[in-house]
């Protein structure tokens, strides 16, 4: 596991190269009166995490359009609202037909 480093702004500002240097190691934490405020991270690891976060989002956007692909062709939702229909769903399931 990655070691991370909290340093003050003030040391960060004098010692920029060496914590550049660093944080392609690992994460460095900047802090501006004891208060975390940015993280300085290798590229590459920021790519790698960057490509993650948007397969995981996709694969959930792809549950969601198989759901709604399910009910697309029902007859009762012609031409209703997506906030009707939802409204519809929420009232079903909580009191049922």
């Amino acid at each position: 596991m990655k070691k991370t480093k909290h340093v003050s702004l003030r040391d960060f500002h004098h010692n920029l190269s060496m914590y550049l240097g660093m944080s392609k190691l690992n994460p460095i934490y900047i802090t501006k009166n004891g208060k975390e405020q940015v993280v300085i991270i290798d590229p590459d690891t920021y790519e790698y995490k960057k490509r993650r976060v948007k397969k995981s989002s996709l694969d959930k956007r792809d549950a969601i359009s198989d759901f709604i692909g399910m009910y697309k062709n029902r007859k009762d939702w012609e031409g209703k609202s997506s906030s009707t229909i939802a409204a519809k769903l929420r009232k079903d399931s909580w009191y049922g037909d």
